[in-house]
């Protein structure tokens, strides 16, 4: 959802911003091995990334990926649509109350993306 809210236009510019938010969430879940587990297999390269699609593919990847691993459903790809709808700034708020029961990832880092990315992330 994060990356449907990035203008195809200003992709280039801000890719590199994006995968390492991404990627920044994915080496600090809660779950010790879910992280090791993303940095290993999931870890997200700038070079393999041209396109917005293509990052969002990435992560429909990713997700069945980690699902194939728990032995529970995979995802048709046409299920991300369903993200287009999604309101950005409940999204992001909703990310940042669970994370403070966790207090693994650093708030303040992914403030500092959302701001370089024009994300807005509070109402």
């Amino acid at each position: 959802m994060l990356v449907e809210n990035i203008d195809d236009k200003n992709f280039k510019e801000q890719k590199n911003i994006l995968i390492d938010l991404i990627n920044y969430i994915g080496t600090h879940l809660p779950c010790v091995y879910c992280s090791l587990h993303y940095k290993k297999f999931n870890y997200i390269c700038y070079d393999k990334i041209y396109h917005k699609d293509g990052l969002i593919k990435e992560l429909w990847i990713i997700h069945n990926r980690v699902n194939k691993s728990k032995k529970v459903a995979e995802y048709n790809i046409n299920v991300l649509t369903q993200y287009k709808d999604y309101d950005i700034v409940e999204s992001c708020s909703d990310f940042f109350v669970l994370n403070n029961l966790y207090k693994d990832i650093d708030n303040g880092n992914v403030k500092k993306s959302l701001d370089l990315l024009k994300i807005p992330y509070e109402k």
